[in-house]
């Protein structure tokens, strides 16, 4: 699902996919071409696994990072926001 379509994900997730859409777009970037699936959670950190539609326009499959955007944003919850950004491998 889009970070942005907020009505489809859970309402814990909100605060987390709201972070996520600023820091994107603070680094310049289209928070609409990026999809999350997967999202885990611990007690202080929200884990949003980021798909970027670049990915979807493979004809191919690729190992690591297909399209070369897809990361996972790390929430913190307690300071109320994005604390770590992992580019695929």
């Amino acid at each position: 699902m889009p970070i942005t379509d907020l009505p489809a994900t859970p309402a814990e997730y909100h605060p987390a996919l709201k972070a996520a859409a600023e820091y994107l777009k603070a680094k310049g970037e289209e928070p609409s071409e990026f999809y999350v699936s997967d999202i885990s959670k611990t007690k202080t950190t929200v884990v949003l696994p980021l798909w970027h539609k670049s990915a979807f326009e493979l004809k191919e499959r690729v190992v690591g990072n297909p399209g070369g955007k897809c990361r996972n944003l790390e929430y913190n919850m307690a300071q109320n926001k994005i604390t770590g950004e992992l580019f695929w491998q």
